[in-house]
């Protein structure tokens, strides 16, 4: 690893830099226009490593994709702070179950020690599939974030 990226890794995790650079030339619609896109492909980057992770893991066969947890992936740029969000929608055809297959669960049992099952059968376990994603992938969809906030910053100063 170059010592750049690692710049650029503390740069944002601390992230007061990059909100002072943006203050400079907030001002400008662009400026805000750029942030949300900068966002927006960061949330993306996320979303298609997350797809791809649980692709590969998915069970195959008779019942096995159904594709409502493919679908129900989502992202968000927040409207007053600047910030996104990626994940799951929820509600019908939604992804309300992306947690179980994610983190999986314990042997169940009723009060009247009936087993109910678990989310993945032999270890329970879950794929791991969106908490490995958020670890693995953070740094590059920050990364991509960085670079178009930069773009926007020299557009901006090219047109002065």
């Amino acid at each position: 690893m170059k010592t750049s990226d690692l710049d650029i890794q503390l740069e944002l995790l601390n992230f007061p830099r990059v909100v002072k650079v943006l203050q400079t030339v907030q001002h400008f619609p662009e400026a805000e226009k750029g942030t949300k896109e900068a966002l927006k492909k960061g949330a993306k980057h996320l979303i298609k490593q997350g797809k791809e992770k649980l692709k590969q893991r998915m069970k195959s066969g008779k019942k096995g994709v159904t594709g409502n947890l493919l679908r129900s992936f989502m992202h968000k740029v927040k409207r007053k702070n600047r910030g996104v969000l990626a994940g799951f929608k929820g509600g019908e055809n939604g992804g309300n179950h992306a947690w179980l297959i994610d983190k999986g669960t314990k042997d169940r049992f009723t009060q009247k020690g009936y087993y109910r099952g678990r989310v993945h059968r032999k270890t329970g376990k879950g794929n791991k599939f969106w908490s490995e994603t958020r670890e693995k992938d953070t740094n590059g969809a920050m990364r991509i974030v960085l670079q178009h906030l930069q773009q926007t910053i020299n557009n901006i100063r090219s047109r002065m």
